[in-house]
Protein backbone atom coordinates (compact mmCIF):
# COMPACT_ATOMS: atom_id res chain seq x y z
CA UNK A 1 0.00 0.00 0.00
CA UNK A 2 1.36 3.28 -1.24
CA UNK A 3 0.79 6.69 0.74
CA UNK A 4 1.42 10.06 -1.17
CA UNK A 5 0.96 13.52 -0.05
CA UNK A 6 1.27 16.65 -1.76
CA UNK A 7 2.33 19.35 0.68
CA UNK A 8 2.55 22.04 -1.62
CA UNK A 9 -1.16 21.71 -1.68
CA UNK A 10 -1.53 20.79 1.89
CA UNK A 11 -0.01 24.43 2.03
CA UNK A 12 -2.24 26.03 0.00
CA UNK A 13 -4.94 24.92 1.72
CA UNK A 14 -3.40 26.37 4.71
CA UNK A 15 -3.06 29.56 3.60
CA UNK A 16 -6.55 29.59 1.96
CA UNK A 17 -8.07 28.31 5.38
CA UNK A 18 -6.31 31.11 7.74
CA UNK A 19 -7.12 33.72 5.33
CA UNK A 20 -10.78 32.64 5.38
CA UNK A 21 -10.55 32.91 9.34
CA UNK A 22 -9.09 37.03 8.74
CA UNK A 23 -12.31 37.51 6.25
CA UNK A 24 -14.85 35.79 8.21
CA UNK A 25 -13.37 37.45 11.19
CA UNK A 26 -13.69 41.37 9.58
CA UNK A 27 -17.23 40.02 8.48
CA UNK A 28 -18.74 39.22 11.89
CA UNK A 29 -17.01 42.35 13.40
CA UNK A 30 -18.93 44.43 10.48
CA UNK A 31 -22.00 42.80 11.15
CA UNK A 32 -21.72 42.59 15.24
CA UNK A 33 -20.60 46.80 14.71
CA UNK A 34 -24.40 47.53 12.38
CA UNK A 35 -26.47 45.37 14.90
CA UNK A 36 -24.95 47.44 17.76
CA UNK A 37 -26.31 50.60 15.78
CA UNK A 38 -29.21 49.20 15.49
CA UNK A 39 -29.89 48.47 19.11
CA UNK A 40 -29.00 51.75 20.05
CA UNK A 41 -32.37 53.63 21.06
CA UNK A 42 -34.23 50.59 20.20
CA UNK A 43 -36.43 48.87 22.54
CA UNK A 44 -39.53 46.42 23.06
CA UNK A 45 -40.28 42.82 22.32
CA UNK A 46 -39.03 43.23 18.78
CA UNK A 47 -35.26 44.34 20.21
CA UNK A 48 -35.08 41.94 22.79
CA UNK A 49 -35.77 39.24 19.97
CA UNK A 50 -33.83 40.71 17.08
CA UNK A 51 -30.92 40.79 20.52
CA UNK A 52 -31.06 37.03 21.38
CA UNK A 53 -31.18 36.16 17.99
CA UNK A 54 -27.86 38.48 17.40
CA UNK A 55 -26.49 36.73 20.51
CA UNK A 56 -27.40 33.14 18.83
CA UNK A 57 -25.89 34.13 15.80
CA UNK A 58 -22.30 35.26 17.44
CA UNK A 59 -22.26 32.17 19.53
CA UNK A 60 -22.64 30.04 16.07
CA UNK A 61 -20.28 32.24 14.08
CA UNK A 62 -17.81 31.78 17.10
CA UNK A 63 -18.35 27.64 16.73
CA UNK A 64 -17.41 28.08 12.75
CA UNK A 65 -14.75 30.20 13.85
CA UNK A 66 -13.25 27.76 15.95
CA UNK A 67 -14.02 25.10 13.61
CA UNK A 68 -12.32 26.56 11.06
CA UNK A 69 -9.03 27.01 13.13
CA UNK A 70 -8.95 23.69 14.49
CA UNK A 71 -9.14 22.27 10.89
CA UNK A 72 -5.82 24.88 10.11
CA UNK A 73 -4.43 23.64 13.07
CA UNK A 74 -5.14 19.87 12.12
CA UNK A 75 -3.48 20.51 8.97
CA UNK A 76 -0.59 22.48 9.70
CA UNK A 77 0.49 19.71 12.35
CA UNK A 78 -0.05 17.15 9.21
CA UNK A 79 1.99 19.12 7.49
CA UNK A 80 4.61 18.81 10.05
CA UNK A 81 4.54 15.22 10.75
CA UNK A 82 4.40 14.45 7.24
CA UNK A 83 7.29 16.40 6.52
CA UNK A 84 9.33 14.87 9.07
CA UNK A 85 8.20 11.25 8.24
CA UNK A 86 9.74 12.04 4.84
CA UNK A 87 13.35 13.19 6.33
CA UNK A 88 13.53 10.16 8.58
CA UNK A 89 12.42 7.91 5.67
CA UNK A 90 15.14 9.08 2.95
CA UNK A 91 17.91 9.51 6.15
CA UNK A 92 16.63 5.37 6.57
CA UNK A 93 17.10 5.03 2.96
CA UNK A 94 20.61 7.28 3.04
CA UNK A 95 22.19 5.07 5.77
Amino acid sequence: MSHSVNLALLDSVIARMGGFEGFFDEQIEAFDIAISKLQTGWDGDAATAQATAHRRLMAAAKEIRDGVEDMRLAAQAAHSNYTEAIAANVAMWRS
